[in-house]
């Protein structure tokens, strides 16, 4: 089980089984797991009030909906480019998404935003991956081991100014380029510290209350885990 993300409530989870090899969806005070669509292995995942969102490399970033049915193509990609990290930005006008080459230098993406209606994309930062947009008006994105933030114009799609590092030493998975960040809605940090580049993660998927009391979630040992602050 890999790539978990919340439900916009926070009343659910969604997840890739990478046994079956489909996105499922589960309550997160428990039951039977409700497959959504086949997929081939996500490379990063968002959910918001407009569906699923993944990445899906060559495939490019799709959307379905959590109830189920065919995943839709967003943002196509042309050969020898890869996908990944999807995030929609406020309005649900535009995606934003990693875009890098067959040999996954993360360090030399670029991350970009396409407009949904006019298919329409360009550049906001050239050397860099898995961006996320805050209600701060920045975005916090990953380069070299360091999660960085710069000044970010949701309305006009633009970078608005120069990027200051947030926190050095944050892991990152090597092959998908998943960087172990999130932030609340609050705007609190929490992140996985350790080298760049992570080969193998052996972890459970569990839950975490506002007291600290934790519990395991009866899932196999996840690959890749997104920790999140509710």
């Amino acid at each position: 089980m890999t790539s978990p993300v919340f439900s916009p409530d926070g009343r659910s989870i969604a997840f890739f089984d990478n046994g079956d090899f489909v996105l499922k969806r589960i309550a997160v005070t428990g039951g039977s797991a409700v497959t959504i669509c086949p997929a081939r292995n996500p490379w990063g995942m968002s959910w918001d009030n407009t569906g699923i969102i993944y990445g899906e490399g060559t495939e490019g970033i799709l959307r379905v909906s959590p109830n189920g049915g065919n995943p839709e193509v967003l943002a196509a990609v042309k050969n020898g480019e890869v996908a990944a990290h999807p995030q929609m930005l406020p309005g649900a006008q535009a995606v934003m998404f990693t875009l890098t080459t067959a040999e996954r230098d993360w360090d030399q993406a670029q991350i970009v935003v396409q407009t949904l209606k006019s298919g329409t994309r360009k550049t906001l930062i050239q050397g860099g991956s898995y961006a996320r947009y805050l209600p701060t008006g920045h975005l916090a994105y990953f380069f070299g081991g360091t999660l960085l933030a710069v000044p970010f114009d949701p309305r006009r799609l633009e970078v608005t100014g120069g990027a200051v590092p947030i926190v050095e030493g944050v892991t990152r998975d090597g092959f998908m380029g998943v960087a172990q960040f999130d932030f609340s809605t609050a705007g609190s940090l929490i992140y996985v510290p350790g080298p760049a580049l992570l080969k193998s993660l052996q972890n459970s998927l569990a839950m975490v209350d506002q007291k600290g009391g934790t519990e395991l979630l009866k899932y196999p040992p996840a690959a890749y885990l997104f920790p999140r602050v509710s």
